[in-house]
């Protein structure tokens, strides 16, 4: 039975870890179907979201399948290999092209939280928590660290981080963490339909580029940061959903995308 299933409808492409009785913790397996499975829905033209969510509602994911960690221990490079391959599937998440959100019915942890963090939103029911409790196993979120100081800022990612403090959905979402708390937990879906259908107002090929140009410019400044943004502006005005849109607006139209 594959780790991670994959359902596109209408136009979403549901990725889901399928490991309840592990509490959906990520295993070497899991991660690679991840990837293979962001892969295929970046090279599906019918999809305009990804979806990642857990089965169940009991957990998200609970992180990092430890039992697994350990292994590594005795098997220094291929455990950094694996490491690695998580990190890219940040990568995979932030490079797809198109939207990302984490649908997180349950308590995300470690790992999870970072994998939640990875996607552009995080849509959220009362039941998800959210928690770094590395230092209490002797460890540290170092591969996560990043992309909480992007959320929060760096002052609040290292409180987070010292106290493992457990935030629920509705502090999550004060802080910048949740884009919303949806209740009941039953209208979860609707709503990310609903999302995934404003945001396909706009272009694909904009969304695509723009997004793209977003993420490799987050943590660069100054000079370096221009110089990717303005690369990528030279080439959006070539796109033809650029010089479509532009018309349709000049002749009072709705445009028609690519």
């Amino acid at each position: 039975m594959n780790e991670v299933t994959m359902a596109v409808d209408d136009g979403i492409a549901q990725l889901t870890i399928n490991r309840p009785r592990q509490r959906n913790a990520l295993s070497q397996r899991s991660v690679a179907e991840l990837r293979e499975g962001i892969i295929g829905a970046t090279s599906d033209r019918t999809v305009r979201a990804i979806v990642v969510t857990g089965a169940g509602d009991e957990f998200f994911c609970a992180g990092g399948d430890l039992s697994e960690v350990l292994e590594s221990l005795d098997d220094p490079i291929n455990g950094a290999r694996e490491r690695r391959a998580r990190d890219r599937l940040v990568d995979d998440l932030r490079l797809c092209g198109k939207p990302t959100i984490a649908r997180v019915t349950g308590p995300a942890i470690g790992a999870g939280f970072g994998l939640a963090l990875a996607c552009d939103f995080v849509v959220a029911t009362p039941r998800a928590r959210f928690q770094l409790p590395e230092s209490l196993v002797g460890l540290w979120p170092y591969s996560i660290t990043s992309l909480l100081i992007d959320a929060v800022g760096p002052r609040r990612a290292l409180q987070l981080i010292l106290t493992a403090e457990s935030l629920d959905s509705v502090a999550a979402r004060k802080l910048g963490i949740v884009y919303e708390v949806v209740t009941p937990d039953a209208d979860i879906d609707d709503f990310i339909h609903q999302l995934v259908t404003t945001i396909g107002r706009g272009s694909p090929q904009a969304i695509a580029a723009g997004r793209t140009a977003f993420y490799r410019s987050t943590g660069v400044v100054g000079a370096a940061a221009e110089a990717i943004l303005e690369h990528a502006l030279d080439a959006a005005l070539t796109l033809p959903d650029a010089i479509e849109g532009m018309t349709a607006f000049t002749e009072k139209r709705r445009p028609h995308w690519q």
